[in-house]
């Protein structure tokens, strides 16, 4: 996987290569778009909505579905402001998307900027996203990053299980370094083995 931005599954948490994905509900209007590859968590109201740069992660969206002029379709992303009606929970014309929510699964995610340690000083430490929450209309792909500012055994979105080691020799300097990263605990679907410091 060589995308810059957005999170992106590699395995499930004993080892599987296909991670399914669960359909869940977005409010109508819900102001923000939700592309490809971005964080989601689940609302007070059990509806879906981005999760943000510090919001606890539920999962993360792998697509959308949504009705446009009268006919469902399927797409890349949800774009903000999309209405429907009714708008309960389980509405035929809801919005939904598909969200990857396996508690243990791993994640390649690249760096807001290149790293300047040991490859291995990272393994174990924790990080928010980072970037812009509008991904792309054109590819439909997520803006989050992994924030390389945060990188510390705090209480943050996601932990470190290792970089991604198939750059030159290790080289944590490249601006395209990319980390191979779990959900953090707590919240209902993280991963059951981390605690909230990773720790």
């Amino acid at each position: 996987m060589n995308l810059a931005s957005g999170f992106w599954p590699v395995k499930g948490v004993h080892g599987q290569s296909v991670i399914e994905a669960n359909r869940r509900q977005v409010a109508s209007s819900y102001a923000t778009g939700i592309f490809m590859g971005d964080p989601v968590a689940a609302s007070t109201d059990a509806t879906y909505l981005a999760a943000g740069t510090s919001t606890l992660v539920s999962g993360v969206s792998n697509g959308a579905s949504y009705v446009l002029s009268g006919k469902r379709i399927s797409d890349k992303f949800l774009p903000a402001s999309t209405t429907y009606s009714p708008t309960a929970l389980g509405s035929a014309n809801g919005s939904f998307i598909f969200a990857f929510e396996d508690p243990g699964a791993v994640y390649s995610a690249g760096f807001s900027a290149a790293l300047t340690s040991d490859y291995y000083t990272y393994a174990g430490l924790n990080a928010n996203c980072a970037g812009s929450p509008t991904g792309s209309t054109t590819t439909g792909i997520s803006g989050y990053v992994l924030d390389a500012a945060t990188l510390a055994a705090g209480t943050f979105q996601f932990r470190i299980v290792m970089l991604d080691d198939a750059t030159a020799d290790e080289d944590v300097s490249t601006a395209n370094v990319k980390g191979y990263v779990q959900i953090q605990a707590p919240v209902a679907g993280a991963s059951p083995y981390l605690t909230s410091t990773g720790l």
